[in-house]
């Protein structure tokens, strides 16, 4: 590898060779090769000074109750609001009128009735941020009303279905014990004893999958792209309490199978 093989053109009219510099004569040129063949060290730069931890911001005084008094939760909007108006890294990006927000806020704070209901706020509001990095935490209501275990079973949104696209394969075909709950699986056309592969869910203790789908929904912020807010949400759609039980129906090759599974057996975590 030759340096004179890079030049780099210091004039823009005249073609003069004078006009011209070669890599070799270049400061950041040579650094560079330096580097490459090994003979320039280069130290890292954190920072950071490495090995050293930063916690986290801590409140020293956090909010007493499950549901605050109204100033308190006009104190927690303002701090909300205020980190992302002037920290957020991608306000360029996101373009919201965060002062015309902030007033469309302030009346549902007020409002709120319930703990459920003071934290849907904050949902609401990171959720115009379009960031599946902002979530709210802490609430224990909220993480009751998404559901903090889950059946054996995954599954994704598939062209516009919700489709079942893993099985514990540890469970048995017809009872099984775990940790939390016990699942048993049944299937009305006989074909099988469990859930499979495939399988189409329906139905979710009598209630339509789609109407399941929008009250989940309601509990979680919106990610950067539809795609991501429904990845998101199918891994709480099947969520529930522990020790509980639910009934799944599926649609399979065109017939339809039931299946009553503990929402118990695996706890769920990242809400």
């Amino acid at each position: 590898m030759a340096a004179a093989a890079v030049r780099s053109r210091r004039g823009d009219d005249d073609e003069s060779s004078s006009d011209y510099v070669t890599g070799a004569d270049d400061d950041a040129y040579r650094t560079a090769f330096g580097v490459l063949r090994g003979s320039t060290p280069v130290k890292p730069r954190y920072l950071f000074k490495p090995s050293v931890y930063t916690p986290a911001p801590r409140d020293s005084d956090p909010y007493r109750g499950e549901l605050p008094p109204p100033e308190y939760r006009l104190l927690g909007l303002f701090r909300v609001w205020t980190a992302i108006r002037f920290f957020y890294a991608y306000n360029d990006i996101v373009r919201r009128d965060w002062d015309q927000l902030l007033l469309e806020f302030v009346p549902k704070l007020r409002r709120a009735t319930s703990q459920l209901d003071y934290s849907l706020c904050f949902v609401q509001l990171l959720g115009r941020l379009n960031d599946a990095l902002a979530t709210v935490t802490g609430c224990a209501t909220l993480r009751s009303a998404i559901g903090t275990h889950v059946p054996p079973v995954d599954v994704q949104f598939i062209q516009g279905e919700t489709v079942v696209t893993r099985v514990d394969t540890r469970t048995s075909a017809t009872t099984t014990t775990s940790t939390n709950a016990t699942t048993t699986s049944t299937v009305e056309d006989g074909d099988s004893t469990r859930i499979a592969i495939g399988d189409i869910v329906i139905r979710v203790d009598d209630i339509g999958i789609g109407e399941v789908r929008r009250r989940k929904q309601q509990l979680l912020p919106d990610s950067s792209t539809p795609q991501a807010t429904w990845s998101r949400l199918h891994r709480y759609v099947l969520a529930g309490g522990p020790n509980t039980d639910m009934t799944v129906v599926v649609r399979r090759g065109g017939g339809a199978s039931s299946s009553s599974g503990g929402g118990g057996s695996t706890n769920s975590d990242g809400v």
